[in-house]
């Protein structure tokens, strides 16, 4: 070992041993209230791997008769875990020579003392009072009338005196008693994990003869090393790894080995086996394994020479063995199924891996590897010269969920009689990934000479490589395997979209070493169809035939149309008449057209499912033979905790570009918990014969979890409104098309679909826009068709000039909805030839409010569930941008994603919440801010638009809590800025206040410093792992702020241009306290509060463009009016 640095300025490198706990001839304990020696730290450290041991070294300056020693204790870490009486206890320093039991303010302290060695060969070196080692690792000691010790302490079963581990390397803190039992005064030092460290003991003036004990050797015999069996042993040589596990060195041993107990075979070593040391030997005799058939069992022996001054601690681990087999030589073919007992013991047991057995484990019927470049060898075979096929099934690779890792592997073949490490490479995977899923390879090699041949597979990255079954075999002349037939239809189609012809491609792959020609021969339920392919196919390669099959014989709904190929050589014979024939099929059904195979009558063990953490659109492309009425969606679903939406949606697909074309219809429906497979309807829909994609949309953070059958070959598509991708590695979507021929669609049908604007409730004018949807919902495009909207009692139309087929469009419409209170709004399609007027018409009712004062905020005003455009001017910020946790068994917009504060309505829940915590303070809504996922601090923020403060006495209050405490109770802040909304420019007014949960809380700050000023306020929500902080009522000091509330009406002006460039003007029969101009999401862009007249102007010439809100104040009210800047 070699010493980094000290402050001796001398190298030092330390030769030392593991000593057993010796009690020395005349030592004591020394009194209490004695003078003692002190341990000092010399700075030296070194990095080392302390395996179980701690050692301190020791520089003794003098001679002293009484006990000297010091204790150490367990790492404090591992005395936390496993007993917590010893939690707090550190390490102790106690001058006794031997090891025993003290117990000191009920914490029991374990400790050996030291064991002291000086070397026979201690010779002195002048000026360097250190022990160190020389070039041949002997320890030297200056004899100079001092003497140095060293000593390694370990904290054994035997020196506790109970059942605990070995004291590991760690963490331990060195405490130096210089009054035994009379209070200590001590240094404190820790031991790092690694280091090995020197310490100086001073004594004061006591002597001591020095006494010289030895350590006590342990020879063992950990393995012995066999060439692998094979048919080609002979006289083979013997290893062995012999380790030295004892606290002394050891200086020459002698050792036998024995084949099926016979005769030994000594040999003298005059290996030096220092403490912990290993060495592997090899003897010079070597063992006769010739006899055919035989496993030959070989015992190797190592022990002490009888010279040896110090005797073995342990005879019991002496002697191991090993056995390799002289095998008979196996024949090709050859198959070896790990899985199947019916190939019996020798199939079993005749892949070995010999001296590497803890390498590779055989289980539950697959060879599996434990550890990188170690092979698993193969049994003895015999090949004469010629082309060979392996083939193999295995799996490669991990998934751990986030990364997919590959597995590099290769296969090795050699001659039996040499190392399987100097294999020559037959082939070589790099990362490979199967997908979780086991696959066949084969590959063809050639052998250049008659001989006995051995192969061997190894790992080389990540060993994550699962063998199931190997076979190997001569490659014949003449061999056509026809691998696949695929069908271009549905696994499952209604009778009518039969198609007189459906397109097949056949995998072809020549396993012969001569090019052939081959006829392809087509059969459907029994009957030989009329194509046949012709064609040709080099030696040793693959290809693929296409053609379209017809003729099919006639079934009805619910039978199976099997479909079979057979492939033949033209003017040869097949040697393998086995693989020269595949099948394919579909069934007949009444309306369904599916391409999955799962089967919900029966447990579904082997779907995957497809649905993340992220919006994410999944579709199948089906292919109608002629038009059909599209009636319903059905899909497979996973389990799932929640209910939520999703999407539905059907597109034009363009198949030779594979891109996503126009939209048919787009469509919410709920996603039920327990899984299953679920139909939706859909409105009735004629479809033309083409190409389209019916895709799923998950449309938020929750997984849409709709299953695949992990079928291999099967397809479907991720995709957005841009780009499609096919992925090819689970199988087909459960996504299903049902088709009802019965149901009537009309051809011409104008439907009202929604209403986009004005929203349910909010601030409107006089001039307010009306938006409404209408979809052709018919094959057949309308024409010059009006809509009729009636809102309140005004009659309002619209003009549709011309919408295709299954087109939607919007209609707009300018109305009164000024006054406060409630407004109905009814609308009509007015198409004279419309077959469905079931869905004409729609209602609604909206609500007007009057503009809420910026000062209050209690999320009455907001849209439910909304987390941006408050119309009160405060904003929702989430600064942490993290899924939140939610709130079981209860569903809502917005469920899990990411969101600042949220104006929350707990009675629109479903189920709705009752429980009495779960309630606003008064109202319907609050704010709410959930606990941020994945140990993630909240740093959401509510941020009041800019307010003037009032000449004295500025304050804000409010109402808060915790939702409970489960979690612990929720945190939050009081900020204001006095300049803009940056995070730095707000300074704290109340700091990390908790809010209780068991009822509302009123909380009140001071904001007096900000008395005449216009600021920002922010509600800062900081809790960590807690659940949900509840905000509500907050109410700012404002000027002119009397404490009472008088009635206001609503105040009539004109305002002009609208929509307007530069500037605006307003006019009112009174005179005009105070303008405000705001966004739509509630910021103030504008402020006159001194206005104090009739009319005015303001420019608006620095706006961005869009919709904004004037609002005027008079002594009688307000008046709230619309305006677009262009």
């Amino acid at each position: 070992m070699r010493l980094k640095q000290n402050f001796l300025n001398s190298c030092w490198l330390l030769a030392f041993c593991a000593l057993p706990a010796t009690s020395l001839a005349g030592s004591e304990h020394q009194p209490k209230g004695a003078s003692l020696p002190r341990i000092q730290l010399q700075g030296i450290k070194q990095d080392t791997n302390l395996a179980d041991h701690a050692l301190v070294i020791l520089k003794v300056d003098e001679s002293w008769s009484k006990g000297t020693g010091f204790q150490l204790l367990i790492d404090k870490d591992w005395m936390d875990n496993e007993s917590g009486t010893m939690g707090d206890a550190t390490l102790e320093n106690f001058l006794y020579d031997t090891y025993s039991w003290n117990a000191m303010e009920e914490t029991y302290l374990i400790y050996q003392g030291c064991d002291y060695f000086i070397p026979e060969n201690a010779t002195g070196q002048e000026n360097s009072p250190v022990v160190h080692a020389g070039e041949q690792d002997s320890v030297y000691i200056e004899c100079n009338g001092s003497y140095y010790q060293y000593a390694i302490f370990e904290m054994t079963d035997e020196a506790m005196g109970y059942n605990a581990p070995e004291c590991p390397p760690g963490y331990y803190e060195l405490y130096d008693y210089t009054n035994s039992y009379g209070g200590a005064s001590y240094d404190g030092f820790e031991f790092n994990n690694g280091f090995v460290y020197l310490f100086t003991v001073l004594p004061d003036n006591v002597t001591r003869t020095a006494t010289s004990v030895m350590g006590t050797p342990d020879l063992s015999v950990e393995r012995v090393h066999l060439p692998s069996s094979s048919c080609a042993l002979g006289m083979e040589s013997v290893s062995a790894t012999l380790r030295n596990s004892g606290k002394g060195d050891i200086y020459g041993f002698k050792a036998s080995y024995s084949i099926d107990k016979g005769d030994a075979v000594e040999q003298f070593f005059q290996d030096t086996l220092h403490i912990g040391e290993e060495i592997q030997i090899t003897f010079d005799s070597l063992a006769d394994f010739s006899i055919p058939g035989h496993e030959y069992r070989v015992t190797v022996t190592a022990f002490l020479q009888e010279t040896a001054s110090v005797p073995e601690s342990d005879l019991d681990n002496n002697e191991n063995y090993a056995h390799t087999t002289n095998s008979e030589p196996l024949y090709l073919p050859y198959i070896s199924d790990f899985t199947n007992e019916m190939y019996g013991d020798h199939y079993w047991s005749s892949w070995i891996a010999d001296s590497y057995e803890d390498e590779w484990m055989l289980s539950q019927g697959e060879w599996s590897a434990q550890q990188d470049h170690v092979p698993l060898v193969s049994p003895c075979f015999y090949i004469e010269k010629g082309l060979y096929r392996f083939t193999y099934t295995y799996q490669a690779g991990i998934d751990v969920g986030v990364v997919q890792q590959g597995c590099s592997y290769g296969i090795q073949m050699g001659k039996a009689e040499d190392n399987p490490f100097e294999f020559d490479t037959l082939w070589f995977a790099e990362e490979e990934f199967t997908q979780s899923r086991y696959v066949t390879n084969s590959f063809v090699f050639e052998v250049e000479e008659d001989d006995h041949y051995a192969f061997a597979i190894q790992t080389f990255y990540l060993p994550t490589f699962y063998l199931q079954d190997i076979q190997i075999e001569k490659v014949d002349s003449y061999d056509l395997a026809v691998k696949e037939l695929s069908l271009a239809t549905p696994h499952r189609l209604p009778l009518r979209q039969l198609p007189e012809s459906i397109p097949a491609a056949v995998e072809l792959e020549n396993l012969g070493s001569k090019d052939i020609t081959y006829t392809l021969q087509f059969s459907a339920n029994g009957q030989v169809l009329a194509q046949n392919v012709q064609d040709s196919l080099p030696a040793l390669s693959n290809g693929t035939a296409e053609t379209s099959l017809s003729g099919f014989p006639s079934i009805g709904i619910g039978d199976t149309m099997n479909l079979y190929v057979k492939g033949s050589i033209n003017d040869s014979l097949d040697a393998n008449i086995h693989n020269d024939t595949a099948r394919s099929l579909f069934i007949l059904s009444d309306t369904v057209m599916a391409y999955d195979r799962l089967d919900f009558d029966r447990s579904i063990v082997s779907a995957g499912a497809v649905g993340g953490d992220a919006p994410v659109w999944a579709g199948t492309v089906f292919n109608l033979a002629r038009r059909d009425t599209l009636s319903s969606i059905s899909l497979g679903l996973g389990y799932s905790t929640q209910k939520f939406n999703i999407g539905l949606a059907v597109y034009h697909w363009d198949a030779e570009k594979e891109i996503v074309g126009e939209s048919l219809f787009d469509i919410e429906v709920e996603r039920e918990r327990e899984s299953g497979l679920y139909t939706f309807p859909v409105p009735a829909r004629s479809l033309d014969s083409g190409s389209y994609l019916f895709a799923f949309k998950q449309l938020g953070t929750q997984s849409a979890n709709v299953l695949c059958d992990n079928m291999p070959g099967g397809f479907f598509y991720i995709f957005n409104s841009d780009t499609s991708v096919a992925q090819t590695q689970a199988g087909f979507l459960c996504l299903r098309a049902n088709f009802g021929p019965a149901e009537i669609v009309a051809q011409r049908d104008a439907m009202l679909s929604g209403m986009e604007k004005p929203a349910s409730r909010g601030i409107f004018t006089k001039t307010e826009e009306i938006v409404a949807n209408v979809t052709n919902n018919g094959p057949q495009p309308l024409h010059n068709f009006q809509v009729l909207c009636i809102a309140d009692k005004d009659s309002l139309y619209a003009v549709i000039d011309t919408l295709a087929p299954y087109a939607a469009t919007t209609v707009s419409f300018i109305a009164n909805l000024s006054a406060i209170g409630t407004h109905r709004l009814f609308f009509q399609t007015m198409l004279a030839e419309d077959e469905n007027p079931a869905n004409d018409t729609l209602t609604r009712t909206v609500e007007c409010i009057e503009m809420p004062d910026p000062y209050f905020m209690d999320f009455e005003a907001c849209q439910d569930f909304s987390q941006e455009n408050f119309q009160s001017g405060w904003a929702s910020i989430d600064r942490d941008n993290t899924g939140v946790c939610v709130i079981d068994e209860f569903m809502y917009p917005g469920w899990a994603e990411p969101c600042g504060f949220m104006a929350f309505n707990p009675y629109l829940t479903e189920p709705a919440m009752e429980a009495e915590g779960a309630l606003p303070y008064d109202g319907q809504r609050y704010g709410a801010s959930f606990s941020a996922r994945g140990n993630v601090r909240n740093n959401d923020w509510l941020v009041s638009p800019k307010l003037q403060m009032p000449e004295s006495g500025s304050h804000i209050e409010f109402y808060a809590k915790s939702l409970n405490d489960s979690y612990g109770l929720e945190v939050f802040n009081v900020l204001v800025s006095t300049t803009d909304l940056d995070p730095d420019s707000f300074a704290p007014v109340l700091e990390e206040v908790e809010a209780p949960a068991d009822d509302w809380t009123h909380f009140t700050a001071d904001l007096s410093a900000y008395d005449k000023q216009e600021i920002y306020i922010a509600i800062q929500c900081v809790s960590l792992n807690a659940f949900v902080f509840m905000i509500d009522n907050i109410k700012v000091g404002k000027p002119g702020e009397t404490g009472t509330e008088n009635h206001r009406v609503q105040v009539d002006f004109s305002l002009y241009p609208n929509p307007a460039r530069d500037r605006i003007y307003f006019r009112c029969e009174e005179n005009i306290l105070s303008v405000d101009i705001y966004s739509l999401d509630g910021r103030l862009m504008y402020s006159d509060k001194q206005l104090n007249q009739p009319q005015g102007a303001i420019s608006v010439a620095n706006l961005p463009q869009g919709l904004y809100l004037v609002q005027v104040r008079t002594a009688e009210g307000t008046g709230v009016q619309k305006f677009v800047k262009r």
